[in-house]
């Protein structure tokens, strides 16, 4: 498992890419995995937190750098691009690294899937993936 590297300055949705706004809690960077803390806004995801993690919702995408009370955007579904050295094809997790998209579930049992790299740079967004089919 190692976590997938991104340039916050390139992150941005490509077309087809499903948006909305919501109100940061806390310091969050473009490319990041977040999740609605139901009291203090959008946070960074976190595997190692079971809520952080279960609840994580989107990507980060605007603007690059975003503190607590900025209104930023999320990609809640669709392409993403900004990343680096992904396999095409495989799945991408929530890390045990704050706000970080994985190559591996980094936390057994977490079983919170971001989505999939359509290409080596664009990750497809689908946080409705829970678990690796059988």
């Amino acid at each position: 498992m190692a976590v997938v590297t991104r340039t916050k300055a390139n992150v941005r949705p490509l077309e087809g890419a499903v948006i909305r706004r919501g109100t940061a809690g806390a310091t969050i960077e473009a490319g990041e995995v977040v999740y609605l803390d139901g009291t203090n806004g959008w946070k960074p995801a976190d595997a190692n937190v079971s809520a952080a993690a279960t609840l994580a919702r989107g990507i980060a995408v605007a603007p690059a750098d975003i503190v607590s009370g900025d209104v930023f955007d999320i990609c809640m579904w669709g392409p993403v691009e900004g990343y680096t050295g992904m396999t095409p094809g495989a799945t991408h997790w929530v890390s045990d690294t704050e706000g970080e998209v994985d190559t591996a579930d980094s936390v057994a049992g977490s079983d919170k899937r971001v989505g999939w790299a359509e290409t080596a740079t664009i990750l497809f967004v689908d946080m409705s993936l829970t678990a690796d089919p059988a």
